[in-house]
């Protein structure tokens, strides 16, 4: 079988967790003895590149227009049995289609299907709704800055007028705050047309959640055409602690929460720190990451301005995997704080595989990952206070941390099982398309 994987962006990076992801399932494939092709954005006229004895092609910007051909072409170089598709979903989808080759797409946000990006609407509570103009507009105007306040304004324009006034500013220079709120009603319809080509054409929708599934089908993908399959990763090597015994002494009587992730909004940041702030007793919050762009660098420039002068606030800058996972054996119960739909949530994961608790809101993969008072907690989204509550308790019973340690690893797919779940999943359809 001759199986072609399409990066979820840059192959070759590690910022986010798709293309973390993508990398270890590959590696993984690769172990197992299956040898893909790979598909990354990059420059189609360099000199072909390899990952472990992998081809690892590459296509532009412009292979995602319509009619453009190259990832046609890039299909007939390769000549695939099967595409899984995590990202360029909608031109490799339609390509396949057109090939007879099938073609399996992985969700790995909401982005897939929600205008905003992120399946979390202008009152900061998780979409449940199908997409539409009128409900998703105060969204996408929400992420501009200041643009929610052209929404009185803008709503009241025909749609017809809306979506001309952005193909005409489309052509134009960017103009700062101008173009992005006059091209707001014609990225929705955008994300739209792209979301029924997706579905419309691809052979199967894989979605790491029930949450992302229920919203697939919500916005019109068949049934049938959804299928449910929750992430595996890397199980950590053992680590060990002996060289950190110090900093352990140290902490001895403080109980240590921590958050692992990107610095951004709609991971919920501003909320924990708003709820550890509340927390009575002896506790430090370890707060590991780092944003990855202009709005996330303000928004974690905001949150240590904020909260520079608690000291039991410590901060860390992006760090290597490695070394994550040593600092995370020193501490004690991760928190996962997302007001958005996260799709997985894969630093959940890897928490408990390492033994820690984890206290998380029911944020769509953290239902997937947490059973309430075994391995974790989960509490509702976007409540400082009871984030608080759930964060006391184990300051106040630390002796459920280790009762919650023992079942964390129980709870975590490993890749291996993954990687060979999704083999099933391919031989069925080369076999069905035969």
């Amino acid at each position: 079988m001759k199986l072609l994987i399409v990066a979820s962006g840059d192959f070759f990076s590690d910022y986010g967790g798709g293309q973390v992801y993508v990398k270890n399932l590959v590696d993984e494939l690769v172990d197992q003895g299956l040898k893909p092709a790979l598909a990354t954005p990059g420059d189609p006229s360099a000199s072909l590149r390899y990952y472990r004895n992998c081809s690892v092609f590459a296509f532009s910007d412009a292979a995602l227009n319509p009619g453009s051909g190259e990832i046609t072409a890039l299909l007939q170089k390769v000549k695939p049995d099967l595409v899984h598709a995590h990202g360029a979903k909608r031109a490799f989808a339609e390509a396949c289609r057109a090939a007879g080759i099938p073609c399996i797409v992985t969700a790995h946000h909401g982005g897939i299907l929600c205008p905003a990006g992120t399946l979390l609407n202008h009152r900061d509570r998780i979409c449940m709704i199908r997409a539409s103009h009128k409900d998703c507009l105060p969204c996408v105007l929400k992420n501009i800055r200041a643009g929610i306040f052209s929404w009185h304004v803008i709503r009241i324009l025909p749609l017809a007028m809306r979506l001309r006034l952005g193909m005409f500013l489309r052509k134009k220079a960017f103009i700062p705050y101008v173009t992005p709120v006059g091209t707001s009603s014609l990225s929705i319809q955008e994300r739209k047309d792209d979301w029924d080509a997706i579905f419309s054409n691809a052979s199967l929708l894989v979605a790491p959640s029930r949450a992302i599934a229920g919203s697939m089908i919500r916005n019109g993908a068949p049934d049938h055409k959804v299928k449910i399959i929750t992430h595996g990763i890397v199980l950590p090597d053992k680590i060990d602690r002996d060289a950190d015994k110090k900093v352990e002494d140290d902490f001895r009587d403080c109980i240590r929460f921590f958050y692992v992730g990107r610095i951004c909004y709609v991971k919920g940041l501003h909320v924990l720190l708003e709820a550890f702030s509340h927390i009575r007793g002896n506790a430090e919050l370890h707060i590991i990451g780092g944003a990855g762009n202009k709005a996330e660098k303000r928004y974690m420039q905001r949150m240590r301005k904020k909260y520079n002068k608690n000291r039991n606030v410590i901060w860390y800058d992006k760090i290597e995997k490695e070394k994550v996972n040593a600092l995370i054996s020193r501490l004690d119960v991760m928190v996962h704080p997302a007001i958005y739909l996260e799709v997985f949530g894969l630093t959940i994961a890897e928490a408990l595989a390492l033994g820690k608790p984890v206290v998380a809101t029911r944020c769509g993969g953290a239902e997937e990952q947490i059973e309430s008072g075994r391995n974790g907690l989960l509490v509702e989204p976007n409540e400082a206070q009871v984030l608080t509550e759930a964060m006391q308790m184990f300051v106040d019973r630390a002796v459920d941390i280790e009762k919650m340690s023992q079942a964390g690893p129980d709870s975590v797919k490993s890749i291996n099982e993954h990687a060979s779940e999704l083999t099933g999943l391919y031989k069925q359809l080369v076999a069905k398309t035969s």
